[in-house]
Formats: C-alpha cells, structure tokens, sequence
C-alpha cells in the first residue's frame, strides 16, 4: 500500500470515532453527477457530506429521483460518509404567497431528510435574506414568520438551522439569539459560520461562547475584506485559525460536522476546479483538527 493511501486510512480510522467530522457542501459541485461528488468526496478522506437543495443542483427535491436517492444511501454507507445537513436558500422577510412557497420548499426537505437518514433526520440549514440595514425594521415580521418555520420542524421532526450572514437581515449572532428566543422552539437552532463574523472585526471566542449553545451545523471557509467589499476565499488561503477554532468548538462540547462551503464566489469563476478545492480544503482542516488536539493533549493534566 502507497505510503500516502496508508496515512489517509489512518486519518480516516483515528476520525471514524470523532466528533466534528469533516464535510464537503455539494454546493460547490453543482455541475457534477452526485455519484461522482460524493466518491471524490469519500476517497479524499472527507467524513461528511452536505447536499443542496436549490434549483439547479442535482439534489433539488423536484429533480432528486427516487433512484438517485436510493444510490445516495448506498453511496453514503459504502464510502463511510455521513450526511452532515441539506443546505436550503429560503428567505424570512417576503410576502404571504412567497412565504407560503417556502413553507412547501421546507416541508419537502424535510421529508427528504427522513427518507435519507431516517433514524437521525440531518438539520436544514438556511440563511434568512433582508439587508444589514433592515434589522430593526424586519426583525418582528421574521420572527412571526419564523414560527411558522418551527410550526412545521416540529410537525415534520426535523431542525432547521438558521444561519446569520454579513448581507442579511439577521447578520450577527445576537441576531439569530433573538430571533430563537422569541419563537421558543426546540427545532429552530443555528448555523455558525465565523467567515460572516471575520467580514465584521468579531472574535471567534466571543461569537462561540454565544452562539454555540444553540448551534447544531457549523459552515468554514475564509474570508478577506470588509462588510461592503466582501471576498469569501477557500479554508486556509485566508487568515482564519482554523486550530483555534476546533479548539473552541471542542472546549465548547460542540460534537456535530463541520463543513467546507465553496461560496458562489468562487465556484463561478470559469477557472474553478472542484476537485482541487475539496482537496486544498481537507488539507488545511485537517492540519488544523490535528494540531488543535495536540494543543489538547499537551494542555491536560498527566
């Protein structure tokens, strides 16, 4: 066996047992057939998985065949992946008619999500839309909104994670804090992507200890420049700390996936290669979970 072949069925056997298993979000590889994203997925050494589905993407529920769902599973079980979350693009502050779509978009996903896993339905994860300078004047309208959300999660039994962004409404963690408050339910949680909060002068720690209590789904990638001159990057081209942030998320007691998202930025430019991203991607997470529990083992008590 090839030296590399050995330490990726190391790394893979030693992260079998983990929490915060690595994942790919096919949303950046929306051009390629599912099968072959999620075994270029499976044999880079990826643990998880998130599926997309927006239209376009091969996994749009209107489009996801009951033979290709039916390979999903297959394919999740024979490559050792798990499904990490269903990425969803469903907006809080619209009209009635909108709302009433997006509640069918949020009822089909979550269907999928039991058929897919059906003993642990994966969470929804979706940002909210609005503009930064519309907080104050959107928050109550999304809230209302957002208890028709819960309504139907826990109709369906599933959790929809909501997830602030530094071009929305709800763009700061304080946000989706109060959005969660007033509607009370268990099934509405949080999606946690420090790449929005970097884009803001916001430290990870301080954003962490808030938000991570209610966070269920957790999105990485870099980020360069500021509120009005966004530039999303790809995890380690940036000067995120990517060891510092498993370190939290474990000192925090957070166990669920942690998720390469390739932003649409990048992923439509006409020099954009997925493989290569996926695999940059690993790498640098990699490197960093594995120094984070060196920094670990060497801070505990012998």
């Amino acid at each position: 066996m090839a030296a590399g072949a050995a330490l990726l069925l190391a790394r893979r056997a030693r992260a079998a047992a983990r929490p915060r298993a690595i994942g790919f979000s096919l949303y950046g590889m929306k051009d390629w057939r599912l099968g072959d994203a999620m075994e270029v997925c499976g044999r880079l050494g990826y643990e998880s998985i998130e599926i997309c589905l927006l239209p376009g993407w091969p996994t749009a529920p209107e489009d996801f065949s009951k033979g290709d769902r039916q390979q999903l599973r297959f394919q999740l079980t024979d490559l050792d992946l798990s499904l990490a979350g269903l990425m969803e693009n469903v907006k809080l502050p619209v009209d009635q008619p909108q709302h009433e779509q997006n509640l069918e978009r949020l009822r089909r996903a979550g269907e999928l999500a039991h058929e897919l896993v059906p003993d642990a339905p994966p969470p929804i994860e979706t940002v909210m839309g609005g503009k930064p300078e519309q907080w104050e004047q959107l928050r109550e309208p999304m809230a209302e909104r957002l208890k028709d959300w819960a309504n139907l999660a826990r109709e369906l039994d599933v959790t929809i994670a909501i997830k602030p962004h530094v071009g929305s409404a709800a763009h700061l963690p304080e946000h989706a804090l109060w959005l969660m408050e007033q509607v009370g339910s268990s099934h509405i949680r949080a999606a946690y992507d420090f790449s929005h909060y970097r884009l803001r002068g916001l430290d990870m720690a301080e954003t962490l200890e808030k938000l991570l209590p209610k966070t269920v789904f957790v999105h990485v990638k870099d980020a360069a420049g500021s509120p009005g001159n966004v530039e999303f990057l790809l995890p380690g081209q940036g000067d995120i700390d990517y060891a510092r942030l498993f370190g939290l998320l474990a000192k925090g007691g957070y166990e669920g996936p942690v998720v390469v998202e390739v932003s649409g930025q990048i992923f439509s430019k006409p020099d954009y290669a997925p493989y290569d991203a996926a695999e940059q991607s690993l790498e640098a997470l990699l490197e960093a979970r594995e120094a984070a529990e060196e920094a670990e083992a060497e801070s505990s008590p012998r």
